[in-house]
């Protein structure tokens, strides 16, 4: 005679999870895209709004100057 045992799941405490936490998420998501955004802005662009005319007028400002691109890059990034 076989003995199966349930395999048990490993589920998420979500009581554990306090508004803490998420506020440390927000901030690492925020910080990352702010780098990103100094490195390569059109890829930041990109993350934060997609495929538009953010992403449009960002490349067109990048390929003019790349300071231009980066500062509208963290424009967008940084006002929410």
């Amino acid at each position: 005679m076989f003995l199966v045992k349930k395999a048990r799941v490993c589920q998420y405490d979500q009581a554990n999870f306090h508004l803490d936490d998420y506020k440390e998420i927000y901030f690492m998501n925020k910080l990352i895209h702010i780098i990103l955004a100094l490195l390569l802005p059109p890829v930041a662009v990109f993350l934060k709004s997609g495929v538009g005319k953010d992403l449009l007028i960002n490349i067109i400002l990048c390929l003019c100057f790349y300071v231009p691109g980066i500062l509208h890059a963290l424009w967008l990034i940084t006002k929410d």
